[in-house]
């Protein structure tokens, strides 16, 4: 039984129907548009393609990200990556367990977060 459908397992993974094509050569078709049938075509809103767009950098607006502090004492810039914890990040800048659990403790929103 087992040895059967091995067999079958195997004849199907390697069987692989075959189509027939009786041309191999693609089918090429070329359609000559007048100047006004092009203009037609093309939606009135879109831009040209051969046209140089600007570039957006010029145009990004500054926020308060991009003015930073500096000079201040106790402020910390850091990038959460993927596995990072809010107490292994409070750790790296020397806050302790136990003040962690008291803050989690008093703070509604921060025993939500499952410290």
């Amino acid at each position: 039984m087992l040895g059967s459908l091995t067999v079958v397992t195997l004849a199907v993974a390697v069987w692989r129907p075959s189509v027939y094509h009786p041309e191999h050569t693609p089918i090429v078709k070329n359609v000559e548009l007048e100047s006004n049938q092009v203009r037609s075509l093309a939606p009135e809103a879109s831009e040209p393609i051969d046209v140089e767009q600007p570039t957006p950098d010029d145009d990004i607006p500054q926020d308060e990200l991009d003015q930073k502090v500096a000079g201040e004492e106790g402020v910390h810039e850091y990038v959460v990556s993927t596995g990072d914890t809010l107490s292994s990040i409070l750790t790296q800048y020397g806050v302790e367990m136990s003040d962690i659990s008291l803050l989690s403790s008093q703070n509604r929103d921060l025993r939500n977060l499952k410290i």
